[in-house]
Parts: structure tokens; sequence; C-alpha cells
């Protein structure tokens, strides 16, 4: 018999077996799993006399989304590390300088502050136009040289500290051979001085990784927020894909996700640096070394372990520096040359999670190819343009065109010998240059395996050209696109940074043309405001900017409402190697699901946001974040909770 059974409303399945079939009225749940969909007649026959009988009021059943590139555990320790002065909490300079100048005067007077940093996340000149551009004087000068500082740009890529942070991290802004981590860029001035900006992780890790941890109180507090917050978004699986292993923190997972009321699953990418094999070496790497494997090996743990990823990974960092100082190993503070002199010890590296349980494991590695667009690092073909905003974000020198982190020889040899193992790749690739690069070492290492069975990723994709995908296609390599940006930055990008490439931004109908399994994304903390998979939706359907409905950028490239709903459910199962689990409602896979306020396939695309989410279920369970009322034995009643029924 089910133990649950849903009905009285539209039941959209994600599988298009059903869906030519018929209408589904109705589907049974027993032991979390799905086993029966269909007519009213069919499914009834399951119930029984405990069955709970849920009518869903004229709402829509859907499979739960799945968010296949996020960054859920950084955004879940933004809750408790960072001041947030994103653009969409505040409006001009003015704003944010009080905000920040708050913040530093709450830590002077907090009896325990005295070793406190100000860290600010969300710097995003784009937005507001009137922000300064900063330098380490200028955080000096204009709000305090007393109190180490840092604020970290909106995309992550880019962070600016004053002189007390780099000082806190044994670094003097006047030593012209100071240089940051392979991957990273400290900026200097003509005469090789520090500026203080800071372009990706191993150089803004290099000084933000000394701020002091929030307690665990506090961290786990951040988890069990936002994993809520997920749930309350329609989201029933979400990603990491800047997962560090850190024994502090993964205790504090798997504390969460032992327990049986956690709304969602969090499936990680181990974030890794691709390295040239050495030919020497007797035989293959251990499993353990393989997964921890660096660019330098040679590379002492206080220098650069957990503090690498493409986009933010400042919470995992931090807490691998805390482990680091309990562990009494050499502090940050010694000279850079004297601490890469140490050699590594295998035996310190932690224990990652793994396989820990049906809602927390580890799905594949991530590599990062290049950087971001809003501080000229993604490799592109075609210069960004040179303007007074591009110089506020503090690109390189025009005529610039990017960045490529590693040589191809390295992914080539990480690529294979991962393939090999059996794990799946996802790599971070903005520019054309960038997705040249990845696209051919996937075509090496994929020559004798075109069916791609480890579904080899590639991801966010802004520049990628027609005939990249094309080829991406013929080696059934995995897409996932980071098309939101156009819902905030379509114009910048026109007016200040690419011009009319931005019609080309993510060309997502060009993947359903060449039969890819695609997906959208929206990589937050790394991007403005909380993860929203409508309005990720009706950036992909529509190309338009938050603010004007009426220009399209790029029409040719936009996608169906079908093809969204796809993104988020069962091809972004297929892309988590999770399809034969999830992403429809199919008899014999779980019943993580979602209630909607409304059909999306009936909504115009410009209120897709419009739609609220009731309730959700994880194998069955109700995550409560709504109500029901009974009316009668056994049968109760969807209802929208008025706390989450925002205009």
């Amino acid at each position: 018999m089910a133990d649950t059974i849903l009905y009285g409303g539209d039941i959209i399945t994600m599988d298009d077996k059903l869906n030519r079939a018929g209408k589904v009225e109705a589907i049974a749940i027993a032991g979390g799993i799905i086993v029966e969909v269909g007519s009213m007649k069919r499914v009834f026959r399951r119930k029984g006399p405990n069955t709970e009988v849920i009518f869903l009021n004229q709402q829509t059943l859907m499979p739960g989304f799945i968010e296949p590139h996020q960054h859920a555990l950084q955004t879940s320790q933004m809750r408790c590390l960072y001041t947030n002065i994103s653009a969409l909490n505040f409006s001009c300079y003015a704003e944010i300088r009080q905000k920040m100048l708050d913040t530093l005067d709450s830590i002077k007077k907090d009896p325990a502050g005295a070793d406190k940093w100000a860290l600010f996340f969300g710097w995003d000149p784009e937005l507001i136009a009137d922000l300064p551009p900063l330098t380490a004087k200028f955080l000096d000068d204009e709000f305090a040289a007393d109190v180490p500082i840092a604020v970290v740009g909106q995309s992550g890529h880019v962070a600016w500290a004053n002189t007390l942070a780099f000082q806190e991290s044994g670094i003097d802004v006047n030593d012209t051979t100071v240089e940051a981590e392979k991957g990273g860029v400290f900026v200097k001035d003509e005469v090789g001085h520090l500026t203080g900006q800071m372009f990706e992780e191993p150089a803004i890790m290099g000084v933000m990784g000394n701020a002091p941890m929030p307690t665990g109180e506090m961290i786990l507090a951040g988890i069990v927020d936002q994993m809520r917050y997920y749930a309350s978004v329609g989201i029933t699986t979400v990603t990491d894909l800047a997962y560090m292993p850190n024994e502090d923190f993964d205790n504090a997972l798997k504390s969460v996700f032992d327990k049986e009321d956690t709304p969602v699953r969090l499936g990680l990418y181990r974030m890794e640096h691709p390295h040239k094999e050495d030919p020497s070496a007797s035989g293959p790497p251990s499993a353990k070394k393989a997964r921890t494997a660096r660019a330098a090996p040679t590379k002492p743990k206080p220098t650069l372990e957990g503090k690498v990823s493409c986009c933010t990974n400042l919470g995992t960092a931090q807490m691998a520096q805390k482990k680091k100082q309990k562990q009494a190993q050499p502090p940050r503070q010694v000279a850079r040359s004297q601490a890469r002199s140490a050699a590594p010890e295998e035996d310190d590296e932690p224990i990652p999670i793994g396989n820990y349980n049906s809602k927390l494991w580890e799905v594949g590695i991530k590599f990062v190819a290049d950087g971001s667009p809003h501080c000229g690092t993604c490799a592109v073909r075609e210069p960004f343009m040179n303007t007074p905003l591009t110089q506020n974000l503090g690109f390189p020198p025009a005529p610039g065109y990017g960045t490529l982190n590693f040589t191809s020889e390295e992914f080539v040899d990480s690529m294979k010998r991962l393939t090999k193992e059996g794990t799946q790749v996802a790599v971070h690739a903005h520019g054309e240059r960038a997705c040249e690069q990845v696209l051919r070492a996937y075509e090496t290492i994929l020559a004798d395996d075109p069916t791609n069975r480890c579904r080899h990723r590639m991801e966010h994709l802004g520049l990628m050209t027609v005939d990249q995908i094309a080829r991406a296609g013929k080696i059934n390599v995995a897409l996932s696109f980071f098309v939101d940006h156009l819902r905030f930055y379509a114009k910048v990008y026109k007016t200040d940074i690419f011009g009319d490439r931005v019609n080309r931004w993510t060309p997502i109908s060009e993947a359903s043309k060449n039969g890819i399994t695609w997906t959208i994304h929206q990589d937050h903390p790394t991007f403005p405001g909380d993860a929203n998979p409508f309005a990720n939706m009706k950036t992909a359907i529509t190309r338009t900017q938050r603010d004007d409905p009426t220009t399209v950028y790029g029409p040719e490239y936009c996608a169906t409402i079908d093809e969204v709903l796809k993104s988020y459910t069962i091809n972004a199962a297929w892309q988590l190697h999770l399809d034969n689990q999830l992403g429809s409602i199919t008899v014999g896979k779980q019943a993580d699901l979602v209630v909607l306020t409304e059909n999306p396939y009936h909504v115009d695309p410009f209120k897709l946001e419009d739609i609220k989410v009731v309730e959700t279920f994880l194998s069955g369970r109700r995550s409560n974040i709504g109500k029901m009322s009974t009316v009668g034995p056994g049968l109760n009643v969807m209802k929208r909770d008025a706390a989450y029924d925002k205009a």
C-alpha cells in the first residue's frame, strides 16, 4: 500500500514516455519511492487504511528542481562571515560606505573584536556606477588602517585588501618580489609595489585565509538556513563546485545531512588543479593522491591548501586555515620563501567526504580554465573594451585577452587519469579560448570513448561559439550555461565590456540543435541575490535584462519553457549521474517533488518569477515550508504558507 497519494492538480512528470501515454491524474509514494503514476482509478488502488491522501488544491506538482552549479557551502558561510554590500541591497557608494563604516565601528567597539577582520562581499561597479577604484591605500585612508579589511567583488574572482590585511598574512605590500601562487595575481603599480587588488583565489585566499573563523554554532546555522532556503525556492538537489576537504567543516556537513528533516541533497565537486603527470612515476597515483594533486606538488600546505576556486570558496578555505592553526602548523605569517621550502606530507591530507549517504556525496572533480568577464580574466579571442568602467574594475592593461590558467598538456594528463578512474570532470570555461582549450582536451581523451561515459562537463560558457557547441555535441560533452548574466549585466556588457558580442552570450538553442544534454545555473554566491530557478528560466527564454523587457540579446538563441524545465530536472539529473533516481515523476524514482502555485507551461515567460513554491518533498517526506489542512480522515488539502507568499 502507498504511504502517500497526491492528486487534484496539474502533474508535470518530465517523462516524455508518460506524457505521450496521456494525462497523469495522481501519483502514489511508498518508502520514499514513486510506485504508481497515472489515472485516479489506477493510483487509488494503492490506497490503504494508513495512506495519507493530499489534495493539491488545483496547484501543480512536478519533479523537484536540481541546481547543477552552485557553491552551496560558500553561500551558507556568507551568512556568518561577510557583510553583504551587493547592488541588490544598495544603490550608491554613499550607502555602501556607511554600511562599511558601521561594520568597522561595531568591530572596534566589540570587546572581543581585537582579532576580527572586516570582510565585505558584493562590490559591483558594473551595477553601481559611482563606486570608486579600490586600493590598499584607499581602504586605509577612507575606512581604517588599524583593522584588517578585505572586500570581495561580486564575481568572487577579484578582491581588495588594506595594508594591515596583507601584513597579517606575512606580505609586505612594498616587497617587489612578492608573487601570488599559480593561478592568482597580486596587482602591482609601476614601481612593483602591491596595489591591494588581487585576482583569482590563489591570490585572494593567500590573504583572506588568515581571517578568523566564526563559531561552530554559526557555521551549522548557516548551513541549515541555506539548505532551508533552497527548498523554499523548489530546489531539492543542489551542488557545490568548489568543495575542499576539511575535517571540521566536513563533520559539520555530515551532522546536517544525517538529519531526516534536511530538505535537500548536496552533490560536491572537489576543486583541483590540472597538472602534468610524472612519466617516471611507477604505476598510477593512489586514489587519495589522485584527488589531492595540485599544479605544483612541491608547495607546502600553508601556502595554498584549501584555498583555490574558480568562484568563491572563502568559507571552506577559512575552515582549512582554522584546522592548520589547531594542528600548530607554521603560521601564514612566515616568509613565503621559507614556506615554499617545506615538503608536503600526504598524511596531513584531510579525508574527503566521498559517498557519505544518499543526501551528501562527491560527484566529481572541478577544474578552472580561465577567469571572469567581470575582471577581464576570462580568455577571449577579441580584446575586452577599454572603458572607464573596465579601468575601475581593474581589467589588465588594454588590449586584454584574459588568461588561460593552465596548459593544455596539464588538462589532458589530468583528464586522462580521471577518466580512467571513471571520475567525472567539470571545467569552468567562459571565453572562446578557454572553451577551445577544454574542448580540445576532451576531444583528445574521448577519441576512443565518444559516448563520454563519465559525462564530463563544461561550465558557464559565456562566449562559447556555435562551432564549439557543435563539436561538443559530437563527443556528448555535457554543457551548463550561465545565461542569467544577461538579467543583470546585458547592458553593461554591451556598452563597456564586450560590445555586440553580448548578443551571442550563451547560445543555448545551439546546444538543443546538436542533441546536447544541457542545463542552466546561477553560480551563487558569485552572482547578485539568491538562487531563483524561475528567474533563471525567464532569462533563458527571453534573453532580456531585468529592467528592459523589450531589448532581446540574441533572439535566435532563446530557449523554450520545455527546455528550461528539463534543464532543471531530468537534464540536471543526467549531468549528476542521477537520471535513474531523480529528475522525473517516474515509477521507481525517488519522490523528490515540488508543488507550485501555477503551471509554468501556462504562464507568460516574463511572469515566471511570480510562481510561488508551495511545498517540496524529499524521498516523499514533506519539507513543511507550506501548510496543509485536514478535511477528513486521511485527507489533507495543500495550501500556501503566508509567510512564504511574498508579492
